[in-house]
């Protein structure tokens, strides 16, 4: 293999370890979220029910299902995230999953910032590009 090539390769493998790591970190913390919400729920079904702890329940229904909302619109961008080239792919992650600032992706990813903006720009127009007739 060439050095090239070679580097290339490891690169990869490095955004792409760093990107399931941080996939992982955020599926747990939902994972938690809905845990709790379940918890509360069970509470509240084994207490005897008035009307004040209905309008409670109802609230944590309609809490729960604006969660569940947002974590299958999450996952669909994760889902199209994950299809594009690196270090596309990690930029668009850090940047709409984990809300990260182009100085944190920057740290993270050993770029200047100016060219975090670079990539995160080509990043989105390859976004675009591969799901404008999708979304």
């Amino acid at each position: 293999m060439r050095r090239g090539k070679i580097i290339k390769e490891l690169e990869n493998y490095k955004y792409d370890y760093e990107y399931f790591v941080e996939r992982f970190k955020n599926a747990k913390e939902f994972k938690t979220i809905i845990n709790i919400l379940n918890s509360k729920t069970q509470i509240v079904a084994d207490s005897k029910k008035s009307l004040e702890l209905e309008e409670i329940e109802k609230e944590q229904i309609d809490e729960e299902n604006a969660l569940l909302n947002m974590i299958k619109q999450k996952h669909a961008v994760e889902e199209r995230i994950d299809k594009l080239q690196q270090p596309y792919k990690s930029v668009l992650l850090y940047r709409y999953v984990s809300l990260y600032s182009f100085g944190k992706i920057a740290q993270k990813m050993n770029y200047s910032t100016k060219r975090i903006y670079q990539l995160h720009q080509k990043g989105v127009e390859l976004y675009i590009e591969k799901y404008s007739q999708v979304i």
